[in-house]
């Protein structure tokens, strides 16, 4: 697992570096157009990540900030995005009786927590322009890339 946290650092690293890079519009994905497949590479590998090792966040990040969005389209793409893969990954784990009153209760401080952070982030990017959210989220994602190659899993 070790391995695969620092791979996925290196793989969030590199698609940060490639949509900070000036690119021609047409490049880009849109909604609108008939290629998915950048979509669908995000979504899997995302999805395979949040199965693996409960990181579905920076590949679909890092995928939407290379979009043309404005920045409500983004965070509406990005939280729903994460909305399903976190029930699923939920409905997953508590079929397979993975959550015990311990883990609940640590759920439930950091949910309360995260909630908190939803909210201050929220009032503080509500007038960002687009160009200068994706610079803050490029950032993290950098920031969380890091960590994840210099400490792995643990």
């Amino acid at each position: 697992m070790d391995l695969l946290v620092r791979l996925t650092g290196l793989g969030v690293l590199l698609m940060v570096a490639s949509s900070l890079r000036p690119q021609k519009k047409d490049i880009r994905h849109h909604p609108a157009t008939n290629s998915h497949l950048p979509s669908f590479v995000a979504g899997v590998i995302s999805g395979f990540l949040a199965g693996a090792v409960s990181i579905a966040g920076p590949p679909i990040a890092a995928y939407a900030i290379r979009q043309n969005w404005k920045t409500n389209q983004y965070k509406a793409f990005v939280t729903q995005f994460l909305l399903v893969v976190a029930t699923a990954k939920a409905i997953f784990l508590g079929f397979r009786d993975h959550i015990d009153t311990e883990l609940g209760i640590e759920i439930g401080v950091a949910s309360i927590l995260s909630v908190v952070g939803v909210a201050i982030g929220e009032r503080l990017s509500r007038n960002l322009q687009a160009e200068k959210l994706k610079h803050i989220v490029a950032a993290a994602l950098i920031t969380v890339a890091f960590l994840m190659l210099i400490g792995g899993s643990k």
